[in-house]
């Protein structure tokens, strides 16, 4: 990652149509920017556009105006292929509902993004048995996700999101499903990934403990 890679978000807008058929501005022109190696936590309520930001930031969804810009590249000036190929090599997303492939073990869901970036399986597989280690998974690591816990699956989640060592790390409550002691692994494991990488972090998080952690915050609340 070339030394002034930082997430800039300008101006982002996004209105959602509702079953009434009107309008409604969940993000009205969020701007920020996320320093290499940097973390920023996102608060604010139930419906408030912290997730629809999270999608955006990934590239999963268009805004309505603004722009988002990583590593010195736009995202949405790029066409949709394009835009694929630089989130499979430069964005890794942990999401809320863990998006885990069932027909897989922890160890291949792990894997799977330095697959698809064309690493060799086998050490895909040598890196994602040493994020599951650290995590304490290493026992469960040709478990199915039906056969995990739901916070085994976070975190399996959250191995799979940083495995790749992507420019920009997303996180969405990336803690709400574990106790304590495998909360404070977790966020130790994306301050590590961070610090040792240079990623830009932005985690969505309801959690007090953890918005305690971050001195870059940012509040976004045009939901209801």
């Amino acid at each position: 990652m070339s030394s002034d890679t930082a997430l800039v978000v300008e101006g982002v807008t996004k209105a959602w149509r509702s079953p009434s058929g009107t309008d409604r501005r969940v993000l009205d022109h969020v701007g920020f920017v996320v320093e290499r190696g940097s973390s920023m936590c996102v608060t604010g309520g139930s419906g408030s556009g912290k997730t629809t930001l999270l999608h955006i930031l990934a590239g999963l969804v268009n805004p309505d105006a603004g722009s988002v810009i990583l590593g010195g590249q736009s995202l949405f000036t790029l066409g949709e292929a394009a835009r694929d190929r630089f989130r499979a090599r430069h964005i890794g997303y942990m999401f809320q509902v863990f998006n885990l492939v069932g027909m897989l073990s922890a160890m291949e869901n792990v894997a799977l993004p330095l697959v698809f970036a064309g690493e060799s399986a086998s050490s895909a597989q040598t890196r994602a048995g040493a994020l599951l280690e650290r995590l304490g998974l290493s026992g469960k690591s040709d478990h199915r996700p039906q056969a995990l816990s739901v916070g085994e699956q976070q975190r399996v989640a959250l191995a799979r999101a940083v495995v790749a060592e992507p420019w920009l790390l997303l996180a969405d409550e990336p803690t709400a499903s574990l106790d304590p002691a495998n909360a404070e692994m977790a966020l130790e494991l994306l301050a590590s990934e961070a610090s040792r990488t240079g990623a830009s972090t932005v985690i969505v998080t309801h959690d007090p403990a953890v918005r305690a952690r971050f001195a870059l915050q940012l509040t976004v609340g045009g939901g209801t």
